[in-house]
C-alpha cells in the first residue's frame, strides 16, 4: 500500500496553523518587559507611578494638564539603549 501525496492545500493548511501558533506564542513572549530601567518606574515631576505586584499605573498629578507618555515597542527600547551601553 503507498502513501497518498499531500495535497498542496494540506501543506499550506499545516504550514499557516503553525504559523500562527508560533505567532500566538511570539506576542505572549514579546509582551513581557525585559531589562527595564528602574528609572523609568519612577516618579517625575507630572506623573505618579503605582507599583504593585500585578501591574504598574502610570497617571497624571494633575487633572486636565498636557501629559504625554509615548510608549515604544520593546524592540526600539532595546535597540537604542544598546547604543547607551556601548559607551
Amino acid at each position: 500500500m503507498t502513501a497518498k501525496k499531500p495535497t498542496i492545500k494540506k501543506v499550506l493548511k499545516k504550514i499557516w496553523i503553525i504559523a500562527g501558533i508560533v505567532f500566538t506564542l511570539w506576542l505572549f513572549y514579546s509582551s513581557e518587559s525585559y531589562g527595564v530601567s528602574n528609572q523609568s518606574l519612577e516618579e517625575s515631576a507630572t506623573i505618579k507611578t503605582l507599583n504593585t505586584d500585578d501591574y504598574y499605573s502610570f497617571t497624571p498629578k494633575e487633572a486636565f494638564k498636557n501629559v504625554f507618555i509615548f510608549f515604544l515597542a520593546q524592540w526600539l527600547i532595546q535597540k537604542h539603549m544598546s547604543r547607551f551601553a556601548e559607551k
